[in-house]
């Protein structure tokens, strides 16, 4: 880079105002930003040496609702960075460790909407690489997939990645040396990210084959269809994204790529994994018997020839027919889900959430999800007052603690119990997104004097509830607890030995002892602390 370019990426770099930081990985730095008063946006620094320019050059031409869309890209000496849509919602991660589980339905959905965003990348020859929970937000739509930081092209001749990456327990083998990924490897992640959703036990701890085995309300087609996407060899799995949903009973509607090599490659990844069965079973099909050769063609009648001329054009014509009707009855389909979405309208619950929240004045949107944890619904047709006087209706009903405004249309707040509440307006659309995630309810703790929270300090609160408790990992969330009392705690986990690789910010902690078990500490807002130790690998 010339020092112009260097000067003109810092300028466009420093006009974001950092609003927090949403991540700090390896693959690199995630951060929610806004710009001259609109946003708010998010704006991942990817190492170059990570960096695939050509994912984030294509994924603005990927035409798929469930995907992030790009608003611009630059580069600075050491990163490449991407400035994409804020999605309010929930992530997949927190919605599970709050429900526990889902039940099958939500779950089996939630999925097929991750596959129709999946295959949208991989019909542009894309692989995400990385489909995990933390990686997928649940909005008032459904899922949205995200964060495409370690996500790849298809390199048809070579035999496996360059670099090693992905989240144990999601990652696929060919991830860890084994083959190349391709759309099989994401399909294999969808099914250990449905598995987590259905037991509520990440995939890499040790008790997720039995937890599986163990939920309850799970089909047997599902639990066939976890299994296959999960095989060991890719050849054995779905060969799809859009098989896997099919699979578990769900279609899906993606629009093909077809910028030149992209879709081609998109039918290669197709095409390579057929077995020899397929492949000779195509052959059949491909070469049929060939007709007699005519002893003299001087023999042979004009008038037959002109008549099999003439069936020929007869099929050309017909399937010329076939081809204008069907595609005139899917769209006429399309308009007619689309006009049934557009005119959705909610009845305001008496359950649930939603008993919280005022009822806004318009009923024209959708509500997918209202119980005691988890409450999302969108408003259509909402304008910029409307939106302002809902947010004051919240507040007057309790939702005005440790109140957070991100822009001028993104309002954050807790109430007293410790719901948090999620407003966001789209302006383009006119769309009000309103979410709450449900607080944990909260009783007389005892610290633990043995497994991994025997290694924590405790802390000065009695008040909380222990939500994961296993050999590889321990969460509890702890009530009573401030800002101060947070930034003690981690002056005592660091006192105990907690130092090695640490990251110590004004809300959150993370940092592992010299026998490997790990930490991480989040204040939750509403006085309430996320405490979380994971146990040695390896």
């Amino acid at each position: 880079m010339t020092d112009e370019q260097v000067l003109h990426a810092m300028c466009i770099d420093d006009s974001y105002h950092v609003e927090r930081v949403l991540a700090e990985k390896p693959n690199g730095t995630t951060e929610l930003v806004t710009i001259e008063g609109t946003g708010p946006f998010v704006r991942k620094k990817i190492p170059l040496e990570l960096a695939n320019r050509r994912v984030w050059s294509i994924l603005p031409e990927c035409d798929c609702a469930r995907l992030p869309h790009v608003e611009t890209t630059y580069e600075l000496p050491d990163r490449f960075v991407v400035v994409y849509d804020y999605m309010p919602g929930e992530s997949l991660e927190s919605l599970v460790q709050t429900k526990g589980q889902l039940d099958e339905n939500m779950a089996v959905e939630l999925a097929a909407q991750i596959c129709e965003a999946a295959e949208t990348l991989h019909a542009a020859g894309v692989i995400h690489r990385d489909i995990t929970p933390a990686n997928v937000i649940v909005a008032a739509d459904g899922a949205h997939l995200i964060d495409l930081g370690i996500a790849r092209t298809r390199n048809a001749q070579a035999t496996r990645d360059t670099t090693s990456l992905g989240t144990w327990g999601y990652a696929s083998p060919e991830q860890y040396g084994f083959a190349q990924t391709d759309a099989r490897s994401d399909v294999y992640s969808i099914g250990r990210l449905l598995g987590f959703m259905l037991c509520g036990v990440h995939p890499g701890e040790k008790e997720y084959d039995e937890a599986l085995a163990q939920a309850n309300g799970i089909t047997p087609s599902t639990r066939a269809a976890i299994e296959k996407a999960c095989a060991f060899e890719p050849s054995a799995r779905y060969q799809s994204a859009a098989d896997l949903a099919e699979a578990l009973g769900r279609s899906i509607k993606t629009k093909q790529h077809t910028a030149g090599t992209w879709g081609e490659g998109a039918r290669n990844m197709r095409d390579q994994t057929s077995t020899s069965q397929a492949e000779s079973s195509d052959k059949a099909i491909a070469q049929p018997p060939a007709e007699k050769e005519p002893e003299s063609r001087s023999s042979q009648p004009d008038k037959p020839a002109r008549k099999k001329h003439g069936c020929l054009a007869f099929l050309v014509v017909a399937l010329a027919a076939f081809i204008v009707v069907a595609t005139i009855g899917i769209t006429d389909m399309k308009r007619t889900e689309q006009a049934q979405y557009e005119s959705a309208t909610f009845t305001w619950p008496t359950t649930g959430l939603a008993t919280l929240l005022p009822e806004p004045a318009s009923s024209w949107g959708t509500m997918p999800f209202n119980d005691e944890s988890y409450l999302s619904f969108e408003v259509r047709g909402c304008s910029e007052e409307a939106y302002s006087a809902y947010v004051e209706a919240c507040q007057a009903k309790g939702f005005d603690v440790e109140p957070e405004w991100i822009g001028d249309y993104s309002y954050y707040a807790y109430d007293a119990e410790g719901n948090r509440l999620s407003l966001h307006l789209f302006t383009s659309t006119s769309v009000m997104d309103v979410s709450i995630d449900g607080a944990t309810e909260l009783e007389e703790l005892t610290w633990p004097t043995f497994g991994l929270a025997a290694s924590l300090p405790a802390p000065v609160s009695h008040t909380g509830k222990v939500t994961t408790d296993s050999s590889s990992a321990w969460q509890a969330t702890i009530g009573q607890t401030t800002l101060d009392d947070y930034a003690a705690y981690v002056d005592e986990l660091l006192a105990a030995g907690f130092d090695q690789d640490y990251k110590r910010g004004d809300e959150s902690f993370s940092g592992t002892n010299a026998e490997g078990i790990h930490v991480e500490v989040r204040y939750a807002g509403a006085n309430r602390m996320t405490v979380r130790a994971e146990a040695a690998q390896g």
